[in-house]
């Protein structure tokens, strides 16, 4: 019983002896854009956050990478130094999306740093104090260049949709004529192109008026064209399953 009780004393000595966090903060109270951002016609604003950096500096950066990736979204883009290889090999259309990467990624780049709030919170540890740091940020931009920018976006959407429909409708022509390989390689295309653009992108196409549509009958082309092809090397002549089987190889394609 003595020994119990002399734990307990022990113990409540030792939790006594320690000192809570102690929290300070950039400002009296918490500004109230981290509730909701300001609203204002001539700009945007964005805000990002980052809990228990280990210094100011690091929370501070982290926190205004969080606002540009919420920019980024708003404006359509990925934030990113990376190219992206699509399908369709051609490269003017290569050239077009990383320009328009590196003119939405300049333009987030270039936000103004309207306001910072952290937190610090300090706890004793040993001989010494380690702080920990919650830091939001709040970033602006000009919301006519951010909308002009959407609108080239969309433009350039609408263009690569239309696209995609006139190398779905080549390949029908050369199906028609009997070229399966070519009619593959363009429906092949029209996938590709199809796969870049959101789903409700407009293609300017009556019968397929939207990108989502235009990719299920380009794959589905795709599909019964390459079954056709294989059907070609199965039951033709040997000269006939040569050739087709060469023609499927340079383009990429196998015939198993």
């Amino acid at each position: 019983m003595r020994s119990r009780v002399l734990a307990l004393a022990v113990l409540a000595v030792a939790c006594g002896g320690e000192k809570p966090a102690v929290k300070t903060s950039s400002s009296p109270k918490p500004p109230g854009w981290l509730a909701k951002v300001p609203a204002s016609g001539e700009s945007l604003y964005f805000s990002g956050a980052k809990e228990g950096a280990a210094s100011l500096e690091e929370g501070k950066a982290s926190a205004i990478e969080s606002a540009r990736s919420q920019a980024a979204q708003y404006i359509g883009v990925e934030i990113s130094a990376e190219h992206h290889d699509v399908m369709s090999t051609e490269e003017a259309e290569n050239k077009a999306k990383d320009t328009v990467r590196s003119r939405a990624n300049a333009m987030l780049r270039s936000a103004e740093l309207a306001d910072v709030y952290y937190e610090r919170i300090s706890r004793e540890v040993g001989a010494g104090t380690v702080d920990r740091y919650d830091v939001w940020v709040l970033l602006k931009l000009p919301r006519a260049e951010v909308d002009k920018e959407r609108q080239r976006q969309a433009q350039q959407a609408e263009q690569t949709a239309a696209a995609a429909s006139a190398r779905y409708r080549e390949g029908r022509d050369q199906e028609r004529q009997g070229d399966l390989i070519a009619a593959l390689v363009r429906y092949r295309d029209a996938v590709a192109k199809a796969r870049e653009v959101a789903g409700n992108t407009p293609t300017g196409d009556r019968e397929l008026a939207t990108a989502a549509a235009l990719l299920q009958k380009a794959q589905d082309a795709a599909n019964a064209t390459q079954s056709k092809a294989r059907r070609a090397i199965v039951v033709g002549p040997d000269w006939v399953a040569g050739a087709v089987t060469q023609a499927l190889s340079r383009q990429g394609f196998t015939a198993q």
